[in-house]
């Protein structure tokens, strides 16, 4: 039995004291020493990585260290390694996405000028107490570190980082014999007395290839040959074997000599000496540098000691991709599910990428969801209800499978007259989500339609079975429910405003002295072969309350939902899905307003508040819709020349009407119901220019009940509308 060291009791000790105490580092979390001097980075695989002179930190608590205060240390030195501290935070990713394991990774942030963790306590710290404990952190983390490879029953390697500034620009591997040993022949450094002390003694001993200790210094299963093939020339290597006479070459220091196997245990080391050229010079150099030297620790593991199975013994995989629409336009802020052996959640960033990092290997699934919109309309407009509409008529059929998701909204595998009627709602704004409250589909982005004109059902998941790892370039194609024409982030029809002229929606100038009730005939000019329109009414609601909306010349449909807001949101598509002409100054529809208070040049705006303001003509080109002319006065001399009328109170049930008339008029009266139901019409008659007075005996021929009822004055323009009270 091979006789246990201070070292290694020491380890076994402080191994059973953790576990008393229930400490537990959870692998990625970042842990530190007194005055956050030492970090260690929790792993979980039997890789040890340290850098203990790549800090910075210059605290005036702690004193500098001399030659003489470090008790004449023959190899006194505050040299510092430049990036070397990048390098091992590089490597701790790198690893992490290669396998998805994190090897355990312990840094000094003090300068080499307040403390080595590279030496004994004595030269190291050189009786600075503060230092002293940043000494006694930084080893405590490697032995947490070497504890935890033990516990999980594995082998392991540990590597120290360090910079050199010699002139071969060379990585130095050191394993403990000099320069002058690897000059000698390979039968001297297979001696006992050298292997002995080497730091991968035990690896010599026992390695999957029958390897001499000379052939793990530089055969061809080497770390330094891997290195060199790796394209970062190593000595010692097969291409590289020892140094000159002429040249430096550090052969390993306190720490691999300490935790290295040339004493006892299962945990190799290696001293990194890292030259400056194409491996520290720039951050991009680090970081290529550190994905090669993941790979290698990896492979030379593999190759001489650990199965890949121990290696990758956190069992960790990723799943990462994107998100982006039919077009290759990136879609963000897609929630991304994860299911199966383990549950998470992502969501895309802003260039639609999503990952799961540090999963254990197993089952899952990953499904997108999304139904956040801020405005949940984006893309969806009257041609989407169009495009849907005339591929039911087969008039144009739909081209591409992912617009006949799209058209799908009630997710039942077919498109049908319901998903047209779901559409237009949801353009007008009557809804703010589909059935199932769905918003988006999403359809993984390998998937090939077997047939692409009848796509259902498609595969809106990824699933794999039994990863065991890295899964990249898992994409999915998201479609906007609604949006057949893919405009959410930019249109696949042609969506340019014509040359043509725009659509005018317009009324009357109207006198609405003392009015309680307007009628507005909303008339429409340059309406030719149009298929369908979309627009927003805006009036003030402080000073008007809509009453009710006509329909005359367009079965325009309309929404009511914010009306307290003053606003009507208009839809209109011609049943048949022909384009529709009609001639200037048709009425479309007329707006029946309750007034509320003084009127005084007060417009109805045609806005976007709502819904977006567009037409669509038979080519599918975008028409403006505008509004032009028409304003509602108060004012008796604002409209029409002084003209006007007025129902003044009379006895009984009688009414007396008060004409006020720029020239002579024709006029017949029209009764009607609150509903717009016609009671009667007067014959026509003759009324003579200026104030005339009329008296009318409203229920002499007709039974009314008590309520409210409207008269208008056929003949005469404006606000030819008032409200009669019978009690």
């Amino acid at each position: 039995m091979r006789k246990l060291t201070a070292l290694r009791i020491f380890t076994y000790i402080l191994l059973f004291f953790l576990k008393a105490k229930g400490q537990v580092y959870t692998p990625g979390n970042h842990y530190y020493g007194s005055n956050n001097y030492i970090e260690y980075i929790a792993g979980n695989m039997p890789v040890i990585i340290s850098a203990p002179h790549g800090g910075t930190f210059i605290p005036a608590s702690i004193a500098d260290r001399t030659a003489s205060s470090c008790f004449n240390d023959p190899n006194y030195t505050t040299a510092y390694d430049g990036n070397t501290q990048e390098i091992a935070r590089a490597l701790d990713t790198a690893l992490r996405n290669y396998i998805g394991c994190r090897p355990h990774t312990i840094i000094c942030k003090l300068s080499r000028t307040k403390v080595d963790c590279n030496r004994d306590i004595n030269y190291g710290a050189c009786g600075d107490s503060i230092a002293q404990k940043a000494w006694n952190d930084f080893h405590k983390y490697i032995n947490i570190a070497r504890s935890s490879v033990m516990a999980n029953g594995t082998r392991g390697l540990y590597i120290d980082f360090h910079a050199q500034g010699h002139t071969v620009q060379r990585l130095e591997l050191g394993y403990g014999p000099s320069a002058a040993d690897l000059r000698q022949q390979d039968t001297y450094l297979n001696r006992n007395s050298i292997k002995n002390n080497s730091s991968i003694r035990n690896l010599a001993a026992n390695n999957f290839n029958g390897q001499t200790h000379a052939q793990l210094l530089r055969g061809p299963y080497s770390f330094g040959t891997m290195m060199a093939n790796a394209g970062y020339p190593s000595v010692p290597s097969t291409q590289d074997s020892f140094p000159l006479t002429s040249d430096l070459y550090f052969d390993g220091g306190y720490n691999i000599r300490r935790y290295g196997t040339a004493d006892s245990g299962y945990i190799d080391a290696i001293q990194i000496e890292s030259n400056y050229t194409n491996v520290r010079d720039s951050k991009a150099h680090i970081i290529k540098f550190a994905d090669s030297l993941a790979r290698v620790i990896v492979r030379y593991l593999q190759t001489n000691s650990i199965p890949l199975a121990q290696i990758n013994q956190c069992l960790y995989v990723g799943i990462s991709g994107n998100v982006y629409n039919a077009k290759g336009g990136t879609i963000p802020n897609v929630s991304m599910k994860l299911t199966g052996d383990n549950g998470d959640a992502a969501t895309c960033d802003a260039n639609g990428k999503y990952s799961f990092r540090e999963l254990k290997a197993g089952n899952y699934t990953v499904r997108p969801l999304k139904n956040n919109d801020i405005n949940k309309k984006n893309g969806v407009t009257v041609v989407d209800a169009l495009l849907v509409q005339s591929h039911l008529l087969g008039n144009a059929l739909l081209n591409s499978p992912y617009k006949l998701i799209a058209a799908d909204v009630n997710n039942d595998g077919a498109l049908s007259a319901l998903d047209f009627a779901l559409v237009k709602r949801f353009a007008l704004g009557l809804d703010s989500s589909f059935p199932g409250k769905r918003l988006w589909a999403f359809i993984d982005s390998s998937y090939t339609f077997p047939d692409p004109t009848n796509p259902f059902p498609y595969k809106d998941s990824i699933a794999y079975k039994a990863i065991v790892s890295n899964k990249t370039k898992q994409s999915f194609v998201g479609v906007k429910l609604g949006d057949v024409n893919d405009d959410w982030s930019a249109a696949v029809l042609s969506t340019n405003i014509t040359t043509a002229k725009p659509i005018e929606l317009y009324y009357d100038n109207t006198n609405v002295h003392n009015a309680a009730t307007i009628i507005l005939p909303i008339r429409v000019k340059n309406f030719r072969g149009i298929k369908g329109m979309q627009f927003t009414l805006h009036y003030n609601p402080a000073l008007l309350e809509i009453a009710g909306v006509r329909r005359k010349a367009l079965e325009i449909d309309f929404a009511t939902n914010h009306i307290t807001e003053g606003s009507i949101p208009f839809l209109w598509i011609d049943n048949k899905g022909e384009a529709i002409s009609l001639a200037d100054s048709t009425i479309v529809m007329e707006l029946v307003f309750t007034k509320k208070g003084w009127v005084q040049d007060e417009d109805i705006q045609v806005t976007n508040s709502i819904i977006p303001t567009e037409a669509w003509d038979n080519n599918f080109n975008k028409v403006e819709v505008v509004k032009s002319t028409g304003k509602m006065n108060d004012l008796v001399n604002a409209v029409d020349n002084n003209e006007g009328w007025e129902i003044l109170p009379a006895a009984g049930n009688h009414i007396q009407i008060k004409w006020q008339l720029g020239s002579s008029k024709t006029l017949h009266l029209q009764l009607f119901t609150a509903s717009g139901a016609t009671i009667s019409i007067e014959t026509p008659r003759s009324i003579s220019k200026g104030v005339s007075y009329q008296t009318i005996n409203l229920t002499s021929n007709h039974h009314l009940a008590p309520g409210i009822y409207y008269l208008k004055a056929n003949g005469l323009e404006g606000n030819n509308v008032r409200q009669v009270v019978i009690r």
